[in-house]
């Protein structure tokens, strides 16, 4: 009986351990296949950095890491992926995925191309040593425009009607302002301006405006939830990096008949405007 028993466990290791070898070769084999099609059609990226077609083939053999905000993640994002956010992301978090599945490759995603917070996750599990990951640089908007049925809004598969709310632009962009009219309305009454960055982000380009507030954005949407007077009670102008988080943002500003304007493109416009870090403001210059 017990050498029935040690036969019997011996057989289900062994066929464990073909199980394990069999999705290692079948995720080789998609990943060669992926980097075909991608020489073939696609952009080209550098190393360890895949588009859609990519992503298509190895989708259900990897897993997807989102490092965004909480905010962004509750309100778009693909199906499957688990939230990490780069900001506080620790080598023990991408530890936990390997012991689920070492054969996975780990995709690490963000807003797109402008978005910085997956390069950044991606370069710091490269220095940690990981092998077999990748950043998916489309990000998660232009994933959800391809598949649809591949992407929780809300924390559901989109059907028709969500996705016209999602895809809809024309709110968002009456939204946002220019750099020029954004600078100049900083400087009206009553108004505060809020940065959203993390700390990363304002450390890498410092911002000088009238009334400013360093709220990152999950922090934010906690005192917009609140009422709290911080925030309540006045127009706020918002930015972030690129123009990418305020569209998520949107949603819960809206919910709370909160009064705001987007900096249209985010600091990445700022910059590209030619404008400093706020030492031409004192003069009241917006060139």
């Amino acid at each position: 009986m017990r050498r029935d028993k040690l036969t019997s466990l011996q057989g289900r290791r062994e066929q464990a351990m073909a199980t394990k070898i069999v999705v290692a070769m079948v995720m080789f084999v998609c990943l060669a296949a992926a980097h075909s099609l991608a020489r073939a059609s696609g952009p080209d990226y550098p190393d360890g950095h895949i588009g859609t077609l990519e992503l298509v083939q190895i989708f259900d053999l990897a897993h997807l890491v989102d490092c965004r905000s909480r905010l962004e993640y509750d309100v778009l994002h693909m199906k499957n992926a688990v939230h990490v956010p780069v900001a506080t992301m620790v080598r023990e978090d991408l530890d936990r995925l390997r012991r689920k599945d070492p054969a996975k490759a780990i995709v690490f995603y963000c807003n797109g191309d402008e978005c910085s917070q997956s390069l950044v996750a991606f370069e710091k599990a490269t220095e940690w040593g990981y092998e077999n990951i990748f950043v998916y640089r489309p990000g998660v908007f232009a994933w959800a425009q391809e598949w649809p049925e591949k992407i929780f809004f809300f924390g559901e598969i989109p059907g028709p009607a969500d996705q016209n709310r999602l895809f809809a632009t024309d709110h968002y962009l009456a939204s946002c302002l220019p750099v020029s009219d954004f600078v100049v309305a900083s400087r009206q009454a009553g108004t505060i301006v809020v940065d959203i960055r993390d700390l990363a982000g304002r450390q890498n380009f410092t911002i000088s405006l009238p009334n400013l507030k360093h709220y990152p954005l999950d922090s934010l949407v906690k005192l917009v939830k609140s009422g709290s007077r911080k925030v309540t009670g006045k127009k706020m102008l918002i930015l972030d990096s690129c123009g990418m988080q305020t569209r998520w943002l949107q949603y819960v500003l809206d919910n709370h008949g909160i009064d705001y304007a987007f900096l249209k493109g985010g600091v990445a416009a700022w910059i590209q405007a030619g404008l400093d870090r706020g030492a031409n403001l004192q003069h009241g210059e917006v060139r």
